[in-house]
């Protein structure tokens, strides 16, 4: 596959990980990739997500 393509499906991976330990109320409001490497046909990627969460509601 193309790094580019690879890289994406990485990110909507972790998009989706993150989407599934948020409440109804959350929101992605800021995402960093911090660090994309491959070694030995092994892809890594740092992402940091900020998340909005309302505490007002129980």
């Amino acid at each position: 596959m193309p790094k580019a393509f690879q890289y994406y499906m990485l990110l909507f991976q972790a998009r989706d990980k993150i989407s599934e330990q948020m409440k109804k109320d959350d929101s992605l409001y800021k995402e960093n990739i911090l660090q994309f490497s491959k070694e030995a046909g092994k892809i890594n990627m740092v992402v940091h997500y900020t998340l909005i969460q309302d505490i007002t509601t129980p």
